[in-house]
């Protein structure tokens, strides 16, 4: 079990290498199984296969470098080639990676896992605003990823009650929030894009800029009583929530969040919900166990990725647009789990214990398989559900 607390740097050419060829296969599997199930016909194989073909392809790309990068530095090259494998056998991202449908579920999984990344970093100002721009490119695709943007600013508002000194850590991530939200804004407003309820806008930006400079004033007082700084927190998430009734005009507050549109996930049927909610679950049990025999940045680093994980599950079980980025999210403890039964399998001199590793292994990949070449023939309420 390798377990040690490290962080390495960059992208290496034997993960680079892994992680494309990987996709490449994954790709080529997409492209052959639409083609068998006659998704596209004759007539309209020129428009598909273009620029939505190639964009999603690239978005695929990018989600499992993004897992393999972080699978890499806590693990090594086979725990991330295994971790982005799990990506490709996550029903709800696949949907979202449709070559012939791009949608933006799939680039709101892209934005998390940046934010992700930018979590592993070791320095707070770095790390805060990587993490920050990542959340307000994903709340321009859509609100509907709100809460869990919010579950991220909660970890990094974690960070700060463990040890003062990563105070910065939210600071930093709020003041990305909400330079990168003006300047997406400022786009709109040049591109004539009007207001809309229900997408990111003016009293966003209120909320995010208030939220900044109170927090940033009480990490300036510091050090003080732990619970000057709850308050301090708690002032700001109330000032921001007035900010968005305030200035929502005609629009409540349900829409400004996100939540329009929410529809629970076993609406889909009970299948698609086992396959969203599956990988999460198992990933979530993965993250539990790995944060016993980690010491140090390893543990704090699993506590809050499986603090993420039960956010997301929650989410995903109320909404169903959550279930992509929920799904790239269970990647990296899927990978080592699959190495884990692996191994099992490999070592152990008892039959039945062999036999029950690998079917492990092939209930977690393989019998995902017929389900999403269904769901690339054939779209379903569910794949509607959780792309909708």
């Amino acid at each position: 079990m390798i377990i040690r607390d490290r962080r390495r740097p960059g992208l290496p050419a034997e993960l680079v290498g892994r992680v494309v060829a990987i996709w490449l296969g994954v790709t080529l599997l997409q492209v052959f199984a639409t083609a068998v199930v006659g998704w596209i016909s004759p007539v309209t194989a020129l428009h598909p296969w273009g620029l939505t073909a190639l964009v999603s392809a690239l978005t695929l790309g990018c989600v499992m470098l993004l897992v393999g990068r972080i699978a890499f530095r806590v693990f090594d090259e086979e725990i991330a080639g295994l971790a982005c494998l799990a990506c490709a056998v996550a029903v709800p991202l696949m949907m979202a990676l449709r070559p012939v449908a791009l949608d933006h579920h799939g680039l709101q999984a892209m934005c998390l896992l940046i934010a992700l990344n930018g979590l592993m970093a070791r320095e707070a100002r770095l790390g805060g605003w990587a993490t920050g721009a990542a959340l307000a490119c994903w709340l321009a695709l859509s609100l509907d990823g709100m809460v869990l943007a919010l579950g991220f600013a909660a970890i990094t508002a974690i960070k700060w009650l463990r040890n003062r000194v990563d105070r910065w850590w939210l600071v930093h991530t709020l003041h990305a929030l909400t330079a990168v939200t003006a300047a997406i804004l400022t786009v709109k407003w040049a591109a004539g894009m009007p207001p809309a309820c229900g997408a990111l806008g003016t009293a966003h930006l209120a909320g995010f800029a208030w939220m900044a400079g109170i927090l940033n004033v009480v990490a300036l007082f510091e050090p003080h009583p732990r619970g000057f700084t709850v308050g301090g927190m708690m002032t700001a998430a109330g000032g921001a929530a007035l900010l968005l009734y305030t200035y929502t005009p005609g629009c409540t507050v349900a829409p400004a969040l996100g939540l329009t549109g929410a529809e629970p996930l076993w609406r889909g049927g009970a299948i698609f919900a086992m396959q969203a909610l599956g990988l999460l679950l198992m990933a979530l049990v993965a993250a539990l166990r790995l944060i016993a025999p980690a010491g140090d940045w390893l543990r704090r680093w699993w506590t809050d990725y499986a603090i993420l994980m039960l956010i997301a599950g929650i989410v995903t079980a109320f909404d169903a647009r959550a279930a992509a980025a929920a799904s790239a999210l269970a990647a990296v403890p899927i990978g080592w789990q699959m190495r884990e039964w692996i191994r099992s399998a490999r070592n152990s001199r008892r039959t039945g214990r062999r036999a029950l590793a690998l079917t492990a292994v092939v209930l977690a990949f393989a019998t995902t398989a017929p389900l999403i070449l269904g769901l690339l023939a054939a779209p379903t309420y569910a794949a509607e559900l959780a792309l909708r």
